[in-house]
């Protein structure tokens, strides 16, 4: 039947492919170093990489099926097993743990077994051997994906398009750093391709061997991965729309759309049967049903996929932590980690490619639907979880470029432009890879300022994944540090690798919240980028006062490191903006300090301001957190002397609020007396002016007094502020009292913020401003002491000029 249908007519005829391909010695030669340069890439950096956070799941899965047939950590894995089987087939190969001896094993706990399966490997010889086998098997994948690349792209292109889609691949970051870790994502990708270039061929040229080809890797994808049914839908749109389009005449159409239809039935019958097979052909009834049925863990797989996706997934994206993710996650995360010059050609590509007209847009049909439809389903997706799930449409995008070299362009055929051009792309490719080798997942091009840069915009999978303990242990005995205070969130337990610490948060054995996480005791700290950016914790901001602070050292770009000296001179206290609540209750505040005996002093910030021991003492402001990211000028002014310490985001069990710490630093008003001016229990320091300047009528003007405590008075009071013409009464009144007595102590000095409103018809001259203090509940005035001189009741100070509105 199958031979007797008619290719459908997809306009290719202008593509090399459908005239047959010639490579010049020269051409195979670039192909097969361009190969080894891929492999050279890859087997010299898996060594020099630590187990990352999914590994030992695949792995350990894996396993406990090879060794026992047991399907159980499949489903804990949440994906199909052939990646785990591949992955784990060579440790069968040398001595591995018997399953029973496992912790979590009985239970099926993938949070205990995956630790317990890394442990059992030991010391780091016998461990890095076991790493590295597992991971070859994901480079022959690799390998496998770009040879299948270059027949693409040389099929529709010619060689050199071919020769320019596989310089693109071998040296592109993001595929080599998951093309060296023993998980899933990089055979998902290729298989997926594989299916859809059998696809592509089936099309063109009808066989059995390419019907076998598609529905083998179609079976291998949706093996590989929960998200191998895209592969199954792409196709599923693509051979009946191909048989739809593919042809100018009318006549037969449905007989093409029929055939069409049993050609899929077969790959998806294929295709269910390799997955299938995966399951060693398993047949029994899903968890809570009674009838059995094939694979029922992977009905089971789906089932718990389906409630991760409901849940979400912890994610990070330029600040903000989030459960159901972003529609800019995924877009960003490929503007920040595609090397730039692949994107720059990815646009040129794309804008050809559309020019091209509808005969080239049917021809290239298969590319479209699955570029198309991937791109759809992760913009729409509620699980952020890294650019790893961008790979499938990475070597579509390569071979969207590769059609600039195709050969019906005269002047891309001249065999300058063609070394030319490919020289320039090993030169940028070299560059990428020399500078990161091995940390290739660590890529961030210079939109996010590079490597370095990236954990502001993104982490996790997309930069730190656990690979780089090799690198801090090699960091640790270059700087002689025997012990560090270090936080990850793996599976594999550091001290395999000879890393000696201490666990905090979220690390096993570590409490959930960071101890004295305010003000961390000193030591060295190792904080890898995703944890330090609130993933993983229970608190997002745990660490966010290592945010606040430059890490003096990045092992592998990932971990980064900071060093706490002993303080000179320890906070002695704690002044809290009551506006609009008081943000740390005492418990709270000796738990995030780690420590007791903190002077605890409270105060209105948008009315005063409490300098505790006239500023010569170090110490700390506690102010709700939109109360100090407010736009009000006094309280910018009184913060511009300090350093913002530490920021809670979000509303917990305490709401959000920032911590700025105050080191030694004496405070003065603008305008000081001459001499010292005595008020009862004050001393009057000084005043500022903030204006407006010039003054006009109908405006606020704001006055700060400014005031050192000589003793505690005991009664309630009230510090005046009364604006009034010469020998009148007051046109404005501004008195209050910020800082209430009760946080008072011998030695801070007060500035009280006066606003006084001048009345709409207040007439153009000069006003005289008076300050004092009385007593609340009498409203007697005290009196002013000056050269040990009663002199008044009031101070007056220099006059304002109010001007006529203009």
């Amino acid at each position: 039947m199958l031979s007797q249908v008619k290719a459908i007519k997809v306009s290719a005829g202008s593509f090399a492919g459908s005239r047959g391909m010639h490579l010049t010695r020269w051409q195979r030669l670039i192909v097969v170093v361009l190969m080894a340069a891929f492999f050279a890439q890859a087997v010299t950096a898996i060594p020099q990489l630590s187990l990352t956070a999914d590994e030992p799941v695949y792995t350990g899965a894996g396993y406990a099926f090879l060794r026992s047939r047991d399907l159980r950590m499949a489903t804990s894995a949440q994906h199909p097993p052939l990646m785990q089987e591949l992955v784990a087939l060579p440790l069968l190969l040398q001595p591995g743990p018997e399953l029973e001896t496992l912790a979590g094993w009985d239970t099926a706990e993938m949070a205990r077994y995956a630790p317990a399966f890394v442990a059992w490997y030991g010391g780091r010889d016998v461990l890095d051997a076991a790493t590295f086998t597992t991971r070859m098997p994901v480079v022959w994948i690799a390998l496998l994906w770009a040879a299948f690349l270059f027949r693409w792209a040389a099929d529709w292109f010619g060689p050199w398009g071919g020769i320019v889609a596989l310089t693109l691949f071998v040296f592109d970051p993001n595929i080599l750093a998951h093309a060296t870790l023993a998980t899933n994502d990089t055979g998902f990708a290729a298989f997926s391709f594989i299916a859809l270039f059998a696809a592509m061929r089936l099309l063109r040229r009808p066989s059995w061997c390419y019907l076998v080809l598609a529905g083998l890797a179609l079976g291998a994808s949706l093996s590989a991965k929960s998200s191998g049914f895209f592969t199954a839908l792409a196709l599923a749109m693509l051979l009946p729309l191909a048989a739809l389009v593919g042809s100018d005449d009318n006549e037969g159409r449905a007989r093409r759309v029929i055939y069409a239809a049993l050609r899929l039935s077969l790959i998806l019958c294929l295709g269910l049967l390799v997955l299938w097979a995966t399951y060693g052909f398993e047949l029994r009834p899903v968890a809570g049903g009674r009838l059995p049925v094939p694979m029922a863990t992977q009905w089971e797989v789906w089932r718990e996929m389906r409630g991760h996706l409901t849940r979400g997934h912890s994610a990070y994206l330029v600040g903000q932590v989030r459960d159901t993710g972003w529609l800019a996650y995924y877009p960003l995360a490929f503007a920040l980690k595609t090397p730039l010059f692949t994107l720059v050609l990815l646009v040129i590509g794309l804008i050809a490619a559309v020019a091209a007209g509808p005969r080239r847009w049917l021809a290239t049909l298969p590319l479209w639907i699955y570029l198309g439809g991937y791109v759809t389903a992760t913009l729409l997706s509620t699980v952020s979880t890294g650019y790893r799930f961008l790979l499938p449409v990475l070597p579509l995008g390569f071979i969207l470029i590769a059609g600039l070299f195709r050969d019906g362009t005269a002047w891309l055929r001249l065999p300058v432009f063609q070394w030319g051009s490919w020289t320039v792309l090993v030169l940028l490719g070299v560059t990428i890879a020399v500078r990161l080798h091995p940390d290739y997942l660590t890529y961030f091009n210079l939109l996010a300022s590079g490597p370095a840069g990236g954990h502001r915009y993104l982490v996790d999978s997309n930069l730190d994944w656990g690979q780089s303990f090799k690198s801090l242990r090699t960091y640790l005995d270059e700087q002689e540090i025997e012990q560090v205070w270090l936080s990850y969130y793996t599976y594999t337990d550091p001290a395999l690798y000879g890393i000696h610490y201490q666990p905090i948060a979220p690390s096993p054995g570590a409490p959930p919240i960071l101890p004295s996480r305010f003000d961390p005791a000193p030591g060295v700290y190792v904080i890898s980028a995703t944890t330090l950016q609130g993933i993983m914790v229970v608190d997002p901001d745990t660490y966010d006062w290592f945010r606040h602070r430059e890490p003096v050292s990045r092992p592998g770009v990932a971990l980064f490191v900071y060093q706490i000296p002993l303080r000179g001179e320890q906070p002695a206290w704690l002044a809290q903006c009551t506006v609009p609540v008081v943000p740390l209750s005492a418990e709270a505040a000796e738990e995030g300090f780690g420590r007791s005996g903190l002077r605890m002093a409270y105060f209105d910030c948008t009315s005063g301001w409490l300098y505790p021991h006239g500023g010569e003492s170090p110490g700390q402001y506690v102010l709700f957190r939109d109360t100090a990211r407010s736009d009000d000028a006094f309280i910018q002014a009184r913060l511009a002397g300090t350093s913002l310490s530490y920021e809670q985001r979000r509303t917990g069990i305490l709401p959000p609020f920032a911590i700025y710490e105050q080191n030694f630093q004496p405070v003065s008003p603008r305008f000081t007396p001459d001499t010292p001016v005595q008020f009862g229990h004050l001393t009057f320091l000084g005043y500022t002016s903030a204006g407006p300047f010039p003054i006009r009528a109908g405006q606020t003007i704001e006055v700060e007094t400014w005031w050192q405590v000589n003793s505690l008075p005991e009664r309630p009071l009230s510090i005046m502020m009364h604006l009034a013409e010469p020998g009148g009464a007051p046109i404005a009144v501004g008195d209050g009292l910020g800082v209430p007595i009760e946080s008072w102590k011998v030695g801070d000095v007060i500035v009280q913020r006066h606003l006084l409103t001048l009345p709409a018809d207040t007439p153009p001259g000069e006003y005289i401003p008076t300050t004092g203090v009385y007593w609340l509940d009498t409203m007697e005035r005290w009196l002013i002491e000056r050269g040990g001189k009663t002199i008044s009741d009031q101070l007056v100070l220099p006059a304002m000029l109010v001007t006529a509105e203009r």
